[in-house]
């Protein structure tokens, strides 16, 4: 990085993990060898050979990457916002963002998200216009080559109106903790996570909303994330879904929390009445819930045939080929055919993000993208030896 790119001195990144040393250690090498000069803080909830090994590499960093490794234990913590919340109060610097420890952040745009927010005060955040997911090729977790990229747009906060912020968030659950953000806010968006501890409703939809209610967020076009896809995820709404959620004990006060807070941010915000801020509150959390709840309860039960044949009826008489009559669900086929074309949708709308494009001449993602490429085709050589070592033993 050049020495423009200082900016980054002033961003802390906030990573929360448990039991995952070895995504830890790989990003904290990849913002080492980026030059990264701001502070990676991780609140780790490990056990202790796993929080160990990644302070062993904390150590062995030290002098070249600012890093802040502090013991977060799960009975006094109970999720990744809690961790975060008290993150952003070790957090050194101005300006923070979370991330995954299997996520990347960019430093080159976040410089730029950086220069915009010293230049606009009127903004609470910025962010690239896209996000990047990849995969890595054969199933590979930690080191390999790219294989499939998929771009994901960020939500349009540049609104003067914190209620059409609010319904966009609320009805395009793209969460913006990857965005740079002044300190305060964070502060801001975490402060109830404590007692909001359903996951899911507090550490994301609670905070993201609050994000949108505070201010306006500017999508730059530079290139600031790419977040990797993969089998290993802590959590994802087949292992808990917003089923499983609302009937958790802790659904009824989480609940509370986030209707009250955003309540009183439409109020302080736009000036709305406590009755027309709480038809919208109860509206959005509602039709958010359903469409969660909706699209879950289709994929887990979609191969059930009281789910495919609500309005089952025979159709056809006989196929070529086939000689039995076949009945079509009407209501299956619809979801089938709608899935389809997401799919078609999606892919064509994803050309210019491919593998082949993001590192082609002319992309704004060819410099950073192709050195996080190399750096996963091939890590550091402390890195080879130790992941060699681990897959060994």
């Amino acid at each position: 990085m050049n020495g423009s790119c200082d900016l980054s001195s002033q961003v802390s990144i906030l990573i929360p993990t448990i039991n995952r040393s070895l995504f830890v250690i790989r990003a904290l090498h990849f913002y080492k060898a980026m030059g990264f000069k701001g502070w990676v803080c991780v609140g780790d909830s490990s056990g202790t050979d796993e929080f160990c090994r990644t302070q062993e590499q904390v150590n062995n960093l030290s002098g070249t990457l600012n890093i802040i490794h502090k013991y977060f234990p799960t009975v006094d913590y109970p999720n990744e916002a809690t961790v975060v919340k008290s993150l952003v109060a070790l957090a050194p610097t101005r300006f923070v963002c979370q991330y995954g420890d299997d996520d990347f952040l960019i430093p080159s745009g976040i410089v730029e998200c950086v220069q915009f927010l010293n230049q606009n005060e009127a903004y609470i955040g910025a962010c690239g216009r896209t996000r990047i997911e990849f995969t890595l090729q054969g199933n590979s977790l930690f080191f390999g080559e790219i294989g499939e990229t998929v771009r994901v747009d960020e939500n349009d906060f540049d609104k003067e109106s914190a209620k059409d912020r609010f319904m966009t968030y609320m009805r395009n659950a793209v969460a913006p903790t990857y965005n740079v953000y002044r300190k305060e806010v964070f502060e801001e968006m975490y402060k109830c996570t404590d007692i909001a501890i359903t996951r899911y409703f507090g550490p994301e939809v609670l905070v993201s909303a609050i994000a949108a209610l505070v201010g306006k967020t500017k999508c730059l076009n530079v290139f600031t994330v790419m977040f990797q896809v993969h089998e290993h995820h802590i959590f994802g709404w087949n292992r808990q879904s917003i089923y499983d959620k609302v009937v958790d004990p802790t659904f009824s006060s989480s609940i509370t929390v986030l209707r009250e807070q955003f309540v009183d941010h439409l109020i302080a915000q736009d000036g709305l009445s406590r009755d027309e801020s709480i038809e919208i509150v109860d509206r959005e959390l509602w039709r958010h819930i359903n469409k969660m709840m909706s699209w879950q309860y289709k994929e887990k039960y979609s191969h059930e045939s009281s789910v495919q044949k609500p309005f089952s009826m025979e159709v056809i008489k006989r196929l070529p080929g086939i000689s039995v009559p076949v009945e079509v669900s009407l209501f299956g086929f619809y979801w089938w055919i709608r899935k389809l074309l997401r799919k078609y949708i999606s892919r064509q709308s994803n050309r210019r993000y491919c593998v082949e494009n993001l590192g082609s001449l002319g992309s704004i993602y060819l410099k950073d993208y192709s050195f996080l490429s190399n750096y996963l085709l091939a890590p550091p050589a402390p890195l080879v030896g130790l992941y060699n070592k681990i897959d060994k033993g």
